[in-house]
């Protein structure tokens, strides 16, 4: 079976008589699995030796059985033929969104029931539109809240609901319902339990306070939207100085010592080694060409690299949508050791419009653009850090390390912010000055007495 598309079969639960089953709807993703109950209006009940020959009928060429087994099939094929065609539909697979569209009996131009499916439906558009980072974001979201919502005992959400909610009926989750109360509960639960099992039968983890913060930004927005959109009152909003705050993000060190980063520079790797070579060399030019992104790199077309002036130009992925009108080009000069690494691995005399390195093409679509991109920065943060431990270097190596290196050694030369915010390719000193807390007390307020 492919793991990486989701796949339905016929199953059962077993009743309190051992002869008869309950039919329901198993659903197979990645090596999880999960049943489903076939929304009838009361529940399909058989032998288990009708069950055999249901699922039988349903697997065989000829479908020859009796007229018995053949009504019963025909009462569940709908539900069949829906599942498939909401596993074929979804871009991302995710067990939330097909529970929210296997049940939806509403037509898609309906208003949304309740958060979840508000969440579900907003990364489905953005799905649509291309945008699959947001796309991903609010699906994860969507699929965070429901682990939440299914981990809350009686009492919790009857402090919620504000009334006493039965065993296995819960509410709809409302806007209303995204009280003060709901988000601290929400942050407390993130901290403890967050971070869902890879494999079944594994505990979840903890999640860490910065996905705490981009998670709740995710429902912040949607409640913003639900405001505007006036399903409700701008008084119930949560956020802000009089309710919750959304949390920072921990302001880790990311970034390598002028000596470290050229121990990256000078590392020689082995002939044989194809995947640690490209690697550095894609570390070493996202450090020299003002800390680009690797999906910038990735992106980089032969037209962006200017061989006679010695200059690479590019406008930022992470901004390009969200800037249409006001889009900054960045300039990255060109050294010998870039130019060397773009020859090795790819081909800067091209047509204009062809890519500069052989990780995509132009008939991809964006969702498989971002898995390729996912995959090649996964690579190299891999043998980057083996790299980096060979070389005794302390401090976690990632691409990451690249951008906010090229920042912190060009702020310790004495660059000025503007030139170091504007070389990033920042809208504001704020987001340039946040990649700075890694520095000492006293150091810190030596680099940044340039701002006043």
């Amino acid at each position: 079976m492919n793991t990486n598309k989701a796949s339905y079969k016929i199953s059962y639960d077993k009743t309190d008589d051992p002869k008869l089953v309950s039919v329901k709807l198993r659903v197979s993703y990645q090596r999880d699995r999960r049943r489903y109950a076939l929304p009838l209006k009361t529940p399909l009940i058989i032998s288990d030796s009708d069950f055999e020959k249901l699922v039988k009928y349903h697997e065989s060429e000829n479908r020859r059985t009796s007229e018995e087994i053949k009504n019963t099939y025909q009462l569940i094929k709908p539900f069949l033929d829906k599942a498939q065609r909401i596993i074929d539909e979804i871009e991302e697979f995710s067990f939330t969104e097909f529970k929210h569209l296997f049940y939806s009996e509403k037509k898609e131009e309906a208003p949304a029931a309740g958060v979840i499916d508000a969440l579900v439906r907003s990364a489905a558009l953005l799905d649509k539109n291309d945008q699959v980072g947001n796309a991903d974001l609010r699906r994860n979201t969507a699929t965070s809240i429901d682990r939440f919502m299914a981990s809350l005992t009686k009492e919790q959400l009857k402090m919620l609901y504000k009334k006493d909610v039965k065993e296995g009926a819960l509410p709809l989750l409302e806007f209303k319902h995204i009280t003060p109360l709901f988000l601290e509960m929400y942050e407390a639960w993130m901290l403890r339990f967050g971070k869902a099992p890879k494999k079944k039968g594994e505990k979840p983890q903890p999640a860490s306070i910065s996905t705490v913060g981009i998670y709740v930004r995710q429902l912040r927005t949607m409640f913003n939207e639900a405001v505007q959109a006036k399903l409700i009152s701008i008084d119930l909003y949560p956020f802000g100085k009089k309710g919750y705050t959304v949390p920072a993000a921990v302001n880790v060190k990311k970034a390598l010592s002028k000596e470290d980063v050229l121990k990256i520079v000078n590392y020689r790797c082995e002939d044989n080694e194809d995947f640690q070579q490209r690697s550095r060399d894609l570390w070493v030019l996202s450090y020299l060409s003002n800390g680009m992104n690797l999906a910038d790199i990735c992106t980089l077309r032969c037209r962006d690299v200017d061989v006679d002036r010695a200059t690479i130009q590019f406008i930022r992925r992470k901004t390009a949508r969200n800037k249409k009108g006001n889009q900054q080009k960045i300039v990255a000069n060109l050294f010998s050791e870039s130019l060397e690494i773009i020859n090795r691995w790819g081909n800067p005399k091209g047509a204009p419009d062809s890519y500069v390195f052989p990780f995509l093409d132009g008939g991809m679509t964006e969702r498989r653009r971002k898995d390729v991109i996912k995959q090649v920065i996964k690579v190299t943060n891999k043998h980057v850090g083996i790299i980096a431990k060979s070389l005794g270097i302390a401090d976690k190596v990632r691409t990451y390390e690249a951008r906010h290196s090229f920042a912190t050694i060009l702020l310790k030369s004495g660059a000025n912010l503007v030139f170091i915010k504007d070389s990033l390719g920042h809208s504001n000193l704020k987001t340039t000055q946040s990649y700075f807390g890694s520095f000492e007390n006293d150091e810190a307020k030596e680099f940044l007495k340039s701002l006043l």
